[in-house]
């Protein structure tokens, strides 16, 4: 079975994956983010305060139809049949990917390897070897785990946004302390103002799949659905269009390029 995570990386699929993001119009200028000052769930450091549910319409109008369900894979609520999502996905040339089959999930929640030459690691897996470096095609750009400046550490935070991350946030910007922040798409949807202020703080903005999904146990479909609508969702909550993308638990084979998205691992 072909698979997203492998090869997708051509320059014209790039192309057309930009061509999506500009089709996006969001309300929200992310140089100029301005957050509301009455709304105690924005400033309180009490969890039962903060995760009370808000209405931020007025900057992003969440329309569930046009959506994956929360929290589940992201071609749910009959987005892998959307004109729109259809439409992205007969445009990657699919051609490109090497045939890798679909890894299977425990009941423990970890993944069978049994079956799987770790010592050669042809898929440059990296929860086999931590590969980094593409073995299949030449089209795949490298994956990023260092700083390239010497005795930079990367500052990099999984999950958000999330409801309870005010004294994060606040810790942060009184330490005058700028980050990565990997953001999931359920969780952009359900707390946009967090996601929002995580531009507004001038931190990088990455993405972190949709539904938090191990994203080698996905099919094609289902990995690009993952990733396209966690980009869209950053995109129109913070007028920011993410490029790179970090896997669920660093669990990827080759490596989702195909929507102009480059993959990040830990720093240092």
């Amino acid at each position: 079975m072909y698979r997203a995570l492998v090869s997708v990386a051509l320059a014209a699929t790039a192309v057309q994956a930009a061509e999506y993001w500009e089709s996006w119009t969001s309300k929200v200028d992310p140089t100029n983010i301005t957050l509301p000052t009455n709304l105690k769930q924005l400033t309180s450091y009490d969890v039962n305060t903060e995760c009370v549910a808000y209405d931020a319409s007025a900057t992003f109008a969440f329309n569930a139809s046009e959506w994956p369900n929360v929290w589940e894979v992201a071609t749910s609520n009959g987005m892998n049949t959307s004109k729109e999502f259809t439409t992205l996905y007969n445009s990657i040339d699919w051609s490109s990917a090497p045939n890798i089959s679909v890894r299977t999930v425990l009941a423990d929640g970890s993944l069978d390897m049994s079956s799987y030459d770790e010592s050669s690691d042809p898929d440059c897996w990296w929860s086999a070897t931590t590969c980094t470096k593409p073995k299949h095609s030449k089209n795949i750009n490298a994956d990023i785990y260092t700083c390239e400046e010497p005795e930079t550490w990367g500052l990099t935070y999984d999950d958000g946004p999330n409801c309870s991350h005010n004294a994060f946030y606040d810790f942060l910007e009184k330490e005058k302390l700028k980050a990565t922040m990997f953001y999931i798409g359920s969780n952009v949807v359900d707390w946009p103002y967090g996601a929002m202020r995580g531009v507004k703080n001038g931190h990088h903005i990455a993405q972190h799949t949709w539904s938090h999904a191990l994203m080698t146990s996905l099919t094609n479909k289902e990995v690009l659905a993952e990733l396209y609508y966690t980009q869209k969702a950053i995109k129109m909550v913070t007028g920011v269009t993410p490029k790179h993308w970090r896997p669920v638990s660093l669990n990827a084979i080759r490596h989702t390029n195909l929507i102009g998205s480059r993959e990040l691992y830990y720093f240092y």
